[in-house]
């Protein structure tokens, strides 16, 4: 993402990601655990 949330160290904390992305940050924390669950059961064939 543009904003380097996923960056190494990361450029963006999730609550200033929530503000530029007018999410609340509990939702935004869903969403990314949420594709990320996804994105692993596709890799590992869960």
């Amino acid at each position: 993402m543009a904003l380097g949330y996923f960056d190494w160290p990361r450029r963006v904390s999730l609550s200033e990601m929530s503000k530029r992305l007018n999410v609340p940050r509990t939702t935004l924390t869903y969403r990314i655990r949420k594709a990320e669950r996804d994105v692993l059961n596709d890799i590992l064939d869960l």
